[in-house]
Formats: C-alpha cells, sequence, structure tokens
C-alpha cells in the first residue's frame, strides 16, 4: 500500500506533524512541503480523472461523491423555493471530500491538494430588489472560485 499512496502518505505525516507544531522531518522546508503537495493533488486527481477521461471521471466522481454534492444542491433548491427555514447547514469533511467535490465544481481546472485544515464553503445568495436571481458562490480556503480559476 505504500507503493499506492506513496507522495499523500508523507504529505499527509508531515501535515500532521506542521499542523500539531512538532519538529518537521529533517531535510523537510516549505520549498519540499509545496514540491510534495502538489505531488499529492495530482495522484489523487488522476484517481478521480482516471485513464477513460471525461466519461470515467464524471462516473467516478458521481460515485463517489455525487450524492453529498445532490444534497447540498437539493438544500439550496428548496431554500429557494422557501420550503425550508434552516439558513446554514455545516457539513465536516477530509480532504477525500473536499477534492472530488471540489473537483466536480471547478471541471476544467486543476484542483490543488487541500491544505491542512481546509474550508470549501458554497453560499447561496440572492441578488437584491425584488425578483432578484439567486446564485451560488464557492469559497476554497481564503479566495472566492469563479468560472474557470
Amino acid at each position: 500500500s505504500a507503493k499506492f499512496y506513496g507522495p499523500i502518505a508523507w504529505r499527509d505525516w508531515v501535515s500532521c506533524r506542521k499542523g500539531a507544531g512538532l519538529p518537521q522531518i529533517p531535510g523537510v522546508d516549505k520549498r519540499k512541503f509545496d514540491i510534495l503537495e502538489d505531488l499529492s493533488g495530482q495522484q489523487v486527481g488522476s484517481w478521480f480523472s482516471g485513464p477513460g477521461g471525461g466519461a470515467y471521471r464524471t462516473e467516478t466522481l458521481r460515485l463517489s461523491h455525487g450524492r453529498t454534492l445532490g444534497e447540498i444542491l437539493g438544500l439550496m433548491s428548496g431554500a429557494t423555493a422557501a420550503k425550508s427555514r434552516h439558513t446554514l447547514h455545516l457539513y465536516s469533511a477530509h480532504d477525500w471530500t473536499i477534492l472530488p467535490i471540489h473537483k466536480m465544481l471547478q471541471p476544467s481546472r486543476l484542483v490543488p491538494y487541500p491544505k491542512f485544515c481546509s474550508e470549501l464553503t458554497l453560499e447561496l445568495l440572492k441578488e437584491k430588489g425584488e425578483g432578484g436571481k439567486h446564485y451560488v458562490r464557492v469559497l476554497f480556503g481564503s479566495g472566492t472560485l469563479g468560472p474557470g480559476e
């Protein structure tokens, strides 16, 4: 399994040490950690993209996390029709959930591996004024994701 997980296993080990405030493994500096992050993102991204391209990717993402995204979108749909009295829904997830959902929301983009304690936020907003349309704003980490970003 070490060959299968490779960079991801090392990334998790280094991230946990960093998050706990422990001394880093000798020889690991910020530059090397950033390289490890990129390699991990590419590795996991390849699992969800697969050798078959578009059709394989769509099916893999749908089977792995389509139900979760469908539930979120269903709650938003209910809120736009005023069928829900709830205004906030929180989900707690690991990188293995954040990354594929992020890929579903940004299909044309190379999605970065989520940093330690990352946050993916989906906000349902409404334009001001009578008859304002609803729209979804997606935030990842500290920035807003727009189309193609």
